[in-house]
């Protein structure tokens, strides 16, 4: 494997998680091409660290479906329209009944931070800057993965979630945001905050749905261009 990614600080505590985010970074990028086949010792001899944080690392990758195979037949995914829309509708399933849980269990603390995430997501739309968009749109969402309390659900969620960033960061272009996809964000946290289960649970499903169609439109334009 040729790929060039930075070399780590040895800091133990941290190494799985360094390792996770430089090849899940080097995947969105393409430093890690689509279908280019890895393997732990190289990961491991570019990063500067032992095969066991790398190794924990891809395991997480492949939970998430961004890395496939086993052993030493492994490659990062590649592009297609069928990945994008399991991967969307594993998000509806689980995020939107994440969401129902998070309007009946939320601490104060997670509708607060619900509410400034939305915020922050909102004023980076209006601003027209796309990065701090997609930014504290991933983290809004999480937000209410982890405001489920349902550890297994959370998990799910959260790689779903995860998926779909990369998939669209890498594989679809980076159109400008949509307005009415920060509004639905300002709108969940207030349902959220209020109780509102079977409501919230219905706007992000359709939230995502709506995401989902925008996502693949772009991926099919991306395609037809390239």
């Amino acid at each position: 494997m040729s790929a060039e990614l930075p070399r780590l600080e040895t800091r133990q505590d941290t190494l799985t998680q360094r390792a996770y985010d430089a090849i899940r970074a080097a995947i969105i990028d393409k430093t890690l091409p689509p279908g280019g086949a890895i393997s732990e010792t190289g990961l491991a001899r570019t990063l500067g660290v032992s095969k066991t944080p790398v190794r924990e690392a891809i395991l997480r990758l492949r939970e998430q479906r961004l890395i496939e195979g086993n052993g030493r037949a492994m490659a990062v995914i590649t592009p297609s329209p069928s990945l994008v829309t399991e991967a969307y509708e594993a998000r509806i399933a689980l995020e939107s009944q994440a969401a129902a849980f998070a309007a009946d269990r939320a601490t104060e603390e997670d509708q607060a931070e619900l509410a400034d995430l939305a915020a922050r997501s909102m004023a980076a739309c209006e601003a027209g800057s796309t990065v701090e968009f997609r930014r504290y749109d991933v983290q809004f969402h999480q937000r209410i993965a982890r405001s489920a309390y349902s550890p297994l659900l959370t998990e799910l969620a959260v790689n779903a979630i995860d998926l779909t960033d990369v998939l669209r960061r890498r594989d679809a272009p980076m159109t400008p945001v949509s307005l009415q996809c920060a509004r639905d964000h300002v709108r969940a946290a207030e349902l959220i905050a209020a109780g509102e289960a079977d409501k919230v649970r219905a706007l992000i499903a359709h939230h995502i749905q709506t995401v989902r169609d925008r996502v693949i439109s772009d991926y099919q334009e991306a395609v037809a261009t390239a």
